[in-house]
């Protein structure tokens, strides 16, 4: 999958190497178009792995400018999901389909600052934020 016209990574990441504050469309972004510095784009925005654009067979409606949650592949057991919104039925239908396959999702609303886990089966809070700081380090050390 390509990204289309979805921008909202552009918008929903804060990218320190660029001074790109979370909340706010990226000085480097053409918003609907895409990155302009792609070729030279920061580490941060190389390492993100927007779900969608690793889909095969996704419905347009679960693009992260249309479905309004940007999900990102943490782990093999763990997707993120980041919104200012709120979560669609359609969402859900994804959500319920990440935990058959037995990854967990963390939604993580920026706007109202809270968190859901709907986690798969075998799977803890505990768990999960364990893969969230494991991340963290090695992102840290690259």
């Amino acid at each position: 999958m390509e990204c289309g016209g979805c921008t909202l990574c552009c918008q929903m990441l804060e990218i320190k190497d660029v001074d790109s504050k979370e909340g706010y469309l990226c000085q480097h972004c053409d918003e609907g178009v895409g990155c302009k510095i792609y070729s030279e784009r920061p580490e941060a925005c190389k390492i993100f792995e927007c779900c969608w654009k690793q889909m095969k067979h996704a419905h347009i409606d679960l693009r992260p400018d249309n479905c309004k949650v940007l999900f990102q592949k943490w782990s093999d057991r763990l997707i993120i999901g980041l919104t200012y919104d709120e979560i669609s039925e359609l969402v859900i239908g994804q959500i319920n389909y990440f935990q058959k396959e037995g990854i967990s999702v963390l939604i993580a609303n920026q706007i109202k600052k809270e968190r859901y886990f709907y986690l798969a089966e075998g799977h803890t809070v505990e768990s999960v934020e364990e893969d969230i700081k494991w991340r963290h380090r090695v992102i840290q050390k690259i």
